[in-house]
């Protein structure tokens, strides 16, 4: 289990993609779960049914299987934080016998309940994403963006984009 976290724009969600395309090259089961998309008669999208789901999906997969879990502090909320607490402790959830992986993002690490972050098991690795550390790296983003539109000059518009998010750079 593991949690991509960073303030919006650092690339999360793009690495989830890669992961995923990854995934379904070698025939993995890949399941998405939005906290935006709702159902009928709720009130928001996250809630704890989908992620049972997807846990159920993927243990009855018959091969490995990838869940991307989208915004996981949507899902926190007091009233299913135990019920979470106990699939992320592997409690509440049919093993897959094949292997499953559940990648979760964040862009409100602050917001996660130290019972999650901090107890072993519940999220194996926590992987910070920053936003552009330093100029070299902004400059770098900006000639993959640019491709063959790049022109040194370009390069004196990267101290500018220090503490941004690579989609800020994109746009």
């Amino acid at each position: 289990k593991l949690l991509f976290a960073g303030v919006p724009g650092t690339g999360k969600t793009m690495m989830c993609n890669a992961l995923a395309n990854w995934a379904l090259d070698r025939g993995y089961r890949v399941i998405y779960v939005s906290s935006s998309q709702r159902g009928m008669g709720e009130e928001d999208g996250a809630n704890f049914w989908k992620i049972q789901h997807a846990l159920y999906t993927a243990s009855n997969s018959g091969k490995p299987a990838l869940i991307i879990l989208e915004e996981i502090d949507a899902y926190l909320k007091e009233a299913e934080k135990a019920l979470i607490l106990n699939v992320l402790d592997g409690s509440e959830a049919d093993e897959n016998p094949h292997g499953t992986l559940l990648i979760s993002t964040t862009n409100y690490p602050e917001a996660i309940d130290e019972r999650v972050l901090k107890r072993p098991g519940r999220l194996d690795r926590v992987y910070m994403i920053p936003p552009i550390e330093d100029a070299d790296q902004a400059s770098a983003m900006l000639r993959h963006y640019l491709k063959g539109l790049w022109q040194e000059d370009h390069r004196q518009f990267a101290p500018e984009l220090v503490g941004y998010p690579g989609a800020f750079v994109r746009e």
